[in-house]
């Protein structure tokens, strides 16, 4: 569990008739629990503003005024917050007045209604399970917050990758250029076919490295962009043209059936592809052609 400050964490007590707002903060001290006694709405929402792990609320402190105010308060909450109410309620047979009354506080999202006189193990076990709620909430606050800022490190490391490994990729496709057109005659046939490789081998690194900006950049925007559908035997053949080289080292047998047409950025299924059939032909057995 992460750990929060003790404002985080405290809870927030409304019960400005009689002893229940002492006797509470009483109970949850003994607790170890923190607490701010409030002695109006107006105060309540600026503790619930300064931070707060839940708030116990007597129902007579809640008129239309105050439940509006909450409301207001709560809208304005970003969406990982659901700030856990405990109302307490008047004891007796239910009326349909009371049915009402029960309604109009669940509005609120988060509560939990204890009718009076209440008992301390009862505050107890609903104000741990309204703290411990409150910690998951702080948790995945954390964690959104994190992978943010993963993305955001990811973009960042992206835009230097492909600018960084761009320079030295060009320079072996202009040298590679140099070489065919003032050596190129002199070369067998498989020798162009080795510059050929060399060549459609840095336009696909170009292309990866395209495609490697442009996922780091779409992590980072809201939304899904919708894929198109694209045949899967395509993005095959690109994977396998790229482990040309493994292939012909091992002597792979690679077969190839009928393949669907998937909704998908070719070049990820391609490295998917790429992936699994890499990993086959480099985990095969020992003096064994591997058969894909």
């Amino acid at each position: 569990m992460f750990r929060r400050s003790p404002l985080e964490m405290r809870v927030v007590i409304l019960a400005p008739v009689g002893r229940d707002a002492a006797l509470l903060a009483h109970t949850l001290s003994a607790l170890e629990i923190h607490t701010a006694v409030t002695r109006g709405a107006t105060e309540l929402l600026e503790r619930l503003a300064e931070g707060a792990g839940g708030a116990i609320i007597a129902d007579e402190a809640l008129t239309s005024a105050a439940l509006n105010g909450l409301r207001n308060w709560l809208s304005g909450q970003l969406p990982w917050s659901d700030m856990p109410f405990i109302v307490l309620t008047s004891s007796g047979m239910p009326t349909r007045e009371s049915h009402m009354r029960a309604h109009e506080l669940q509005t609120l999202g988060n509560v939990t209604l204890i009718e009076r006189p209440v008992r301390p193990d009862t505050i107890e076990s609903s104000i741990r399970a309204a703290l411990r709620a409150r910690m998951r909430q702080y948790e995945i606050r954390s964690r959104q917050e994190a992978l943010i800022q993963a993305n955001a490190d990811l973009e960042q490391f992206a835009h230097s990758a492909s600018h960084d490994l761009r320079e030295p990729l060009r320079t072996i496709g202009v040298y590679s250029d140099l070489l065919a057109r003032d050596y190129g005659n002199g070369l067998d046939e498989r020798g162009k076919e080795f510059l050929n490789l060399i060549g459609r081998n840095v336009s696909r690194m170009d292309a990866l490295l395209s495609d490697l900006l442009s996922y780091a950049h779409a992590s980072s925007l809201p939304g899904e962009e919708i894929t198109p559908l694209i045949p899967a035997n395509r993005a095959l053949e690109a994977a396998l043209t790229n482990l040309d080289g493994a292939i012909l080292e091992s002597n792979a047998k690679i077969s190839v059936g009928e393949m669907p047409s998937v909704r998908m950025h070719e070049s990820h299924l391609s490295q998917i592809f790429q992936n699994l059939v890499a990993n086959a032909i480099k985990y095969r057995k020992e003096d064994c052609e591997p058969v894909i």
